[in-house]
Protein backbone atom coordinates (compact mmCIF):
# COMPACT_ATOMS: atom_id res chain seq x y z
CA UNK A 1 0.00 0.00 0.00
CA UNK A 2 1.38 3.51 -0.85
CA UNK A 3 0.57 6.69 1.18
CA UNK A 4 1.65 9.72 0.26
CA UNK A 5 4.46 7.81 -2.28
CA UNK A 6 5.58 6.05 0.67
CA UNK A 7 5.55 2.04 0.84
CA UNK A 8 4.17 1.54 3.93
CA UNK A 9 3.53 -2.18 5.56
CA UNK A 10 0.70 -3.31 6.95
CA UNK A 11 1.24 -4.68 10.82
CA UNK A 12 -1.09 -7.13 12.79
CA UNK A 13 -0.94 -7.45 16.83
CA UNK A 14 0.30 -11.06 17.17
CA UNK A 15 2.91 -10.90 14.44
CA UNK A 16 3.40 -11.39 10.34
CA UNK A 17 1.34 -14.74 10.83
CA UNK A 18 -1.77 -12.89 11.40
CA UNK A 19 -1.31 -11.76 7.70
CA UNK A 20 -2.50 -15.18 7.26
CA UNK A 21 -5.44 -14.91 9.07
CA UNK A 22 -8.24 -14.08 6.34
CA UNK A 23 -7.25 -17.17 3.88
CA UNK A 24 -7.62 -19.46 7.31
CA UNK A 25 -10.80 -17.76 8.57
CA UNK A 26 -12.10 -18.17 4.68
CA UNK A 27 -11.40 -21.55 4.61
CA UNK A 28 -12.83 -22.56 7.78
CA UNK A 29 -15.74 -20.73 7.22
CA UNK A 30 -16.30 -22.74 3.72
CA UNK A 31 -15.64 -25.88 5.03
CA UNK A 32 -18.02 -25.64 8.08
CA UNK A 33 -21.15 -24.16 5.34
CA UNK A 34 -20.41 -27.09 3.45
CA UNK A 35 -20.02 -29.88 5.40
CA UNK A 36 -22.09 -28.58 8.22
CA UNK A 37 -24.78 -26.89 6.74
CA UNK A 38 -24.83 -28.06 3.35
CA UNK A 39 -24.21 -25.10 1.15
CA UNK A 40 -22.52 -25.74 -1.54
CA UNK A 41 -23.59 -22.55 -3.52
CA UNK A 42 -21.32 -20.26 -4.92
CA UNK A 43 -24.14 -17.99 -2.72
CA UNK A 44 -22.64 -19.61 0.55
CA UNK A 45 -19.05 -17.50 -0.09
CA UNK A 46 -20.03 -14.01 1.00
CA UNK A 47 -20.22 -14.57 4.46
CA UNK A 48 -16.76 -16.31 5.07
CA UNK A 49 -15.40 -13.62 2.08
CA UNK A 50 -16.89 -11.09 4.56
CA UNK A 51 -15.54 -12.54 7.75
CA UNK A 52 -12.25 -12.87 6.36
CA UNK A 53 -12.23 -9.43 5.81
CA UNK A 54 -13.49 -7.98 8.62
CA UNK A 55 -11.91 -10.11 11.47
CA UNK A 56 -8.57 -9.33 10.86
CA UNK A 57 -9.67 -5.60 10.61
CA UNK A 58 -9.91 -5.81 14.63
CA UNK A 59 -5.86 -7.25 14.87
CA UNK A 60 -4.54 -4.48 12.28
CA UNK A 61 -2.28 -2.13 14.00
CA UNK A 62 -3.55 0.74 12.11
CA UNK A 63 -6.90 0.28 11.55
CA UNK A 64 -6.70 3.44 8.95
CA UNK A 65 -4.14 1.41 6.83
CA UNK A 66 -5.97 -1.59 6.99
CA UNK A 67 -9.28 0.00 5.37
CA UNK A 68 -7.10 1.50 3.06
CA UNK A 69 -5.32 -1.35 1.47
CA UNK A 70 -8.96 -2.70 1.55
CA UNK A 71 -10.30 -0.39 -0.51
CA UNK A 72 -7.46 -0.38 -2.83
CA UNK A 73 -7.78 -4.21 -3.40
CA UNK A 74 -11.35 -3.60 -4.51
CA UNK A 75 -10.82 -1.09 -6.67
CA UNK A 76 -8.10 -2.43 -8.87
CA UNK A 77 -9.30 -3.44 -11.85
CA UNK A 78 -7.80 -7.32 -11.51
CA UNK A 79 -10.00 -7.50 -8.33
CA UNK A 80 -13.44 -6.18 -10.06
CA UNK A 81 -13.46 -7.32 -13.16
CA UNK A 82 -13.53 -11.56 -12.17
CA UNK A 83 -16.19 -9.90 -9.47
CA UNK A 84 -18.53 -8.90 -12.48
CA UNK A 85 -18.23 -11.63 -14.53
CA UNK A 86 -19.17 -13.97 -11.79
CA UNK A 87 -21.97 -11.86 -11.43
CA UNK A 88 -23.30 -11.55 -15.11
CA UNK A 89 -22.27 -15.54 -15.02
CA UNK A 90 -24.53 -16.07 -11.77
CA UNK A 91 -27.99 -13.86 -13.01
CA UNK A 92 -27.25 -16.03 -16.49
CA UNK A 93 -27.35 -19.05 -14.89
CA UNK A 94 -30.33 -17.96 -12.53
CA UNK A 95 -32.37 -17.19 -15.53
CA UNK A 96 -31.65 -20.67 -17.46
CA UNK A 97 -32.64 -22.15 -14.47
CA UNK A 98 -35.63 -20.63 -13.52
CA UNK A 99 -36.20 -20.98 -17.73
CA UNK A 100 -36.54 -24.76 -17.09
CA UNK A 101 -34.22 -25.51 -19.20
CA UNK A 102 -32.37 -28.78 -17.17
CA UNK A 103 -35.63 -30.41 -17.62
CA UNK A 104 -35.73 -29.42 -21.53
CA UNK A 105 -31.63 -30.49 -21.93
CA UNK A 106 -32.22 -33.86 -20.02
CA UNK A 107 -35.61 -34.35 -22.11
CA UNK A 108 -34.11 -33.61 -25.40
CA UNK A 109 -30.96 -36.13 -24.58
CA UNK A 110 -33.37 -38.62 -23.75
CA UNK A 111 -35.09 -38.05 -27.16
CA UNK A 112 -31.89 -38.63 -29.10
CA UNK A 113 -30.77 -41.31 -26.81
CA UNK A 114 -27.71 -39.54 -25.39
CA UNK A 115 -26.91 -41.51 -22.77
CA UNK A 116 -25.36 -40.40 -19.12
CA UNK A 117 -21.66 -41.13 -20.51
CA UNK A 118 -22.15 -39.18 -23.70
CA UNK A 119 -24.14 -36.45 -21.16
CA UNK A 120 -21.28 -35.98 -18.70
CA UNK A 121 -18.55 -35.79 -21.80
CA UNK A 122 -21.05 -33.22 -23.71
CA UNK A 123 -21.34 -31.44 -19.88
CA UNK A 124 -17.54 -31.68 -19.56
CA UNK A 125 -17.26 -29.87 -23.36
CA UNK A 126 -19.88 -27.33 -22.64
CA UNK A 127 -18.33 -26.21 -18.97
CA UNK A 128 -15.25 -25.90 -20.58
CA UNK A 129 -16.57 -24.02 -23.40
CA UNK A 130 -18.44 -21.89 -21.02
CA UNK A 131 -15.24 -20.99 -18.55
CA UNK A 132 -13.37 -20.01 -21.61
CA UNK A 133 -15.89 -17.48 -22.94
CA UNK A 134 -17.04 -16.24 -19.03
CA UNK A 135 -13.50 -16.23 -17.89
CA UNK A 136 -14.72 -17.48 -14.51
CA UNK A 137 -15.17 -20.36 -12.44
CA UNK A 138 -17.67 -20.12 -9.94
CA UNK A 139 -19.91 -18.49 -12.65
CA UNK A 140 -18.88 -21.70 -14.66
CA UNK A 141 -19.92 -24.51 -11.59
CA UNK A 142 -22.92 -21.92 -11.27
CA UNK A 143 -24.27 -22.39 -14.68
CA UNK A 144 -23.02 -25.68 -15.26
CA UNK A 145 -24.55 -27.23 -11.64
CA UNK A 146 -27.69 -25.24 -12.07
CA UNK A 147 -28.28 -26.57 -15.34
CA UNK A 148 -26.09 -29.71 -16.48
CA UNK A 149 -26.14 -31.27 -13.18
CA UNK A 150 -29.67 -32.06 -12.91
CA UNK A 151 -30.25 -33.02 -16.17
CA UNK A 152 -27.76 -35.26 -16.23
CA UNK A 153 -29.00 -36.68 -13.03
CA UNK A 154 -32.11 -36.92 -14.64
CA UNK A 155 -30.42 -39.07 -17.18
CA UNK A 156 -28.97 -41.90 -14.45
CA UNK A 157 -25.09 -40.29 -14.68
CA UNK A 158 -22.76 -40.93 -11.61
CA UNK A 159 -23.45 -37.56 -9.50
CA UNK A 160 -19.58 -37.47 -8.79
CA UNK A 161 -18.14 -37.67 -12.08
CA UNK A 162 -20.87 -35.54 -13.43
CA UNK A 163 -19.80 -33.01 -10.73
CA UNK A 164 -16.66 -32.95 -11.91
CA UNK A 165 -17.18 -32.85 -15.38
CA UNK A 166 -19.04 -29.71 -14.88
CA UNK A 167 -16.26 -28.37 -11.78
CA UNK A 168 -13.19 -29.08 -13.75
CA UNK A 169 -13.09 -26.57 -16.67
CA UNK A 170 -13.23 -24.14 -14.09
CA UNK A 171 -10.10 -25.09 -12.94
CA UNK A 172 -9.03 -25.21 -16.17
CA UNK A 173 -9.86 -21.88 -17.08
CA UNK A 174 -7.24 -19.66 -18.59
CA UNK A 175 -5.55 -16.66 -16.64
Amino acid sequence: MSTGGQAKELGFYGGQWMSFLPYVIFLVLIVITTFCFGSISDGALWLPAFAALLIPFFFARDKNAYADALVEGMASREAILPVVCWLFAGVFSRILRESGLAAGVAGLAAGTGVGSVAFMVISFIASAVFATASGTGFGTIAAGMGVLYPAGLALGAHPGILAGATKMPSVLEPM
